[in-house]
């Protein structure tokens, strides 16, 4: 998992093997950059920030090279720092992060695109994103943040990176357990492939020596 902390704040360029591409920035190009303190670890812990503004500015945060993304997914958390998608002469709103592949990591315009997400929460949300999908010649995994409103910009965070091996079915992430009682519960479980779905729950104890009458695999 990739999650800054051991990096000093500052350029992308500290972090082995990633690497920056700004387009549309003119003379700025510090961004995406390693933030010292919106980590989702809590105080002190670190992140990747983007500033997405514009709707000719991108910015990407390219990731070390794969050989293969065959069976593949990437996880990550994203945060919307509060002011992102806010235009700053309107109240429309625009902001994208955009997740793909690169072909060429100097070329902004090689980029392909795999999911894109806007109106992210002001809190930590967990997000997956199939690479298998992906049927190029790029091995850089990239994340490309823009505004599609003029004259808007705004923070976005993504933390604890991790490629992994694609399951058979959509990640959860978010479960938790309330509502407790001698025959009851409520389980909530959070969709992270932004497409919804089917899910079949099953019941168990950790020993299974706890027997739930009444209750069978059972299809949302």
């Amino acid at each position: 998992v990739e999650n800054f902390d051991a990096y000093t704040s500052g350029t992308l360029g500290n972090v082995p093997c990633y690497s920056i591409l700004n387009y549309g920035y003119g003379s700025n190009t510090t961004y995406p950059y390693v933030s010292t303190t919106q980590g989702i670890d809590g105080a002190n812990s670190k992140a990747l920030a983007f500033l997405c503004r514009g709707t000719s500015q991108y910015e990407l945060a390219i990731l070390p090279e794969f050989s293969s993304f065959d069976g593949k997914s990437i996880v990550f958390n994203v945060k919307d720092a509060g002011s992102f998608n806010y235009n700053t002469t309107s109240t429309e709103y625009g902001g994208v992060l955009e997740v793909g592949v690169i072909s060429d990591p100097a070329n902004q315009s090689t980029f392909s695109a795999l999911a894109t997400f806007s109106n992210m929460d002001y809190t930590w949300r967990e997000l997956t994103v199939d690479l298998s999908a992906y049927t190029g010649t790029g091995r850089h995994i990239a994340f490309r943040c823009h505004n599609t409103v003029a004259n808007s910009n705004g923070t976005l965070y993504v933390d604890n990176i991790v490629v992994l091996e694609s399951p058979t079915c959509s990640r959860l992430a978010g479960i938790s357990v309330d509502g407790i009682t001698s025959d009851e519960a409520v389980v909530h479980i959070a969709d992270t492939s932004e497409e919804g779905g089917t899910y079949i729950v099953t019941l168990t104890s950790e020993d299974d020596t706890l027997v739930f009458d009444g209750i069978g695999d059972t299809v949302y």
